[in-house]
């Protein structure tokens, strides 16, 4: 007996099964953003971290001293070194800083840094300890480093008396690139490479020929690091590459990046000295996060309902886009165990949605993404810390919003039809 053929419907398959999928990862989604899930599931990997009970405040300050020569141009070398040590805080990702000078005379004042962040106050104190005053050196032929000598003689290789200055500053480079390397020891640590200005190329080379080889120093506020100067051979192309001058820093991550960010984000011209911070009170919150929780969903619909009757859009699939893509947010923020302010969890949200109800009351989707998008990367790039922050979480969202609501709108779709059968 012959069987008739078995004809399987592939297309019927697909969509049943995505319809499944996207179900139990909606539902999975929405019961591990729900608050306290890690006590329903006796896990800790799914505890969201506010990072409002973590916030400080303190203010630090240090007095500058200018020279005669500096009296003439005090202001605009105050301005100066406060943006230098706003830059500094900015590239931490503190989320609030403000800085003030003080009179105190033709020569003196004092520079004020008040800072509210979640960040580990060791690292603020020591971008804001440092004038990051860097030159370059080179070692004194008589100087000797002895280190089985006595306690002065191994320290001489970090004392700035036992070099002469090569004429080399800061300023003659335009950064200093971190990178990660193998050691002579064969293990990997942090090193910063000295990138010149290209109309400092002559400059440059004119140092590394003089000292080819020698034994060199990089001047931190008194501190020198030694470093290695590199062979320079004239007699090779002029095409092959320059030798590159490192310096190393360390082997840890975090110390590498305060590293980074003492060497790109400038210098005080003028003399620093630090004297110490002073603990500020904060005011104590306390956040229900079940209430936030309800706030947050009960403000998306009425949001909702307010421009639902305003522009007559598809309200559930604005509804389920906004709630679906805040609550892979908060499942991603809770795997990540990272900690993020609540007004960071609100602007969030409030970009969803605004940009949810853009999407569905234009009929070309592309011409709203594009200025978003344009303005998005506009952004991200040149701001750091917290501004680059929310740059990049307005970019993130720009880019997969619409692919949540496309899936959402799949969704529906697929699931009216399947009911109606």
């Amino acid at each position: 007996m012959k069987l008739p053929p078995i004809k399987i419907n592939f297309k019927t398959i697909f969509k049943y099964l995505f319809l499944v999928l996207t179900t139990a990862f909606f539902f999975s989604i929405f019961v591990a953003a729900l608050p306290q899930t890690e006590r329903w599931l006796q896990t800790s990997g799914l505890d969201l971290k506010l990072a409002d009970q973590q916030v400080w405040q303190k203010s630090y300050t240090a007095q500058v001293t200018f020279e005669a020569t500096q009296v003439g141009d005090k202001w605009s070398l105050i301005n100066e070194a406060k943006n230098t040590l706003y830059n500094r805080m900015s590239s931490l990702g503190v989320e609030h800083v403000f800085v003030e000078y003080t009179d105190q005379g033709e020569t003196k004042g004092i520079i004020t840094v008040t800072v509210k962040s979640t960040k580990n106050p060791t690292d603020v104190e020591g971008l804001l300890r440092q004038r990051g005053n860097l030159t370059i050196m080179v070692k004194k032929p008589e100087v000797t480093f002895d280190d089985s000598g006595d306690q002065q003689q191994q320290l001489a290789r970090y004392l700035p008396d036992s070099y002469n200055e090569s004429g080399l500053t800061r300023k003659d480079f335009r950064t200093v690139y971190i990178t990660k390397l193998k050691t002579t020891a064969g293990d990997e640590a942090y090193f910063g490479i000295f990138k010149p200005w290209i109309w400092n190329n002559g400059k440059f080379n004119k140092f590394l020929k003089e000292n080819s080889g020698a034994d060199g120093g990089v001047n931190v506020d008194g501190f020198v690091t030694p470093i290695s100067i590199p062979v320079y051979d004239a007699s090779v192309s002029s095409n092959t590459p320059r030798p590159i001058m490192t310096v190393g820093l360390s082997s840890d991550t975090n110390a590498a990046f305060i590293q980074e960010i003492m060497f790109n984000s400038g210098s005080i011209p003028m003399e620093y000295s630090y004297q110490g911070p002073v603990d500020l009170p904060i005011e104590a919150k306390t956040i229900n996060y079940f209430q936030v929780f309800a706030a947050v969903i009960l403000s998306v619909l009425l949001a909702s309902l307010i421009t639902f009757y305003a522009f007559r859009y598809n309200l559930l699939t604005h509804f389920m886009t906004v709630l679906i893509y805040f609550c892979i947010y908060l499942v991603i923020l809770k795997l990540a165990a990272v900690s993020i302010l609540s007004t960071s969890l609100i602007l969030t949200l409030t970009f969803a949605t605004i940009l949810s109800i853009l999407l569905l009351t234009n009929e070309n989707r592309f011409q709203t993404l594009s200025p978003l998008l344009l303005v998005s990367l506009i952004l991200y790039y040149p701001l750091k810390g917290v501004s680059g922050m929310w740059a990049g979480n307005l970019l993130i969202t720009t880019l997969t919003l619409p692919l949540l609501m496309w899936t959402v709108e799949k969704y529906f779709q697929l699931l009216r039809t399947t009911l109606r059968k």
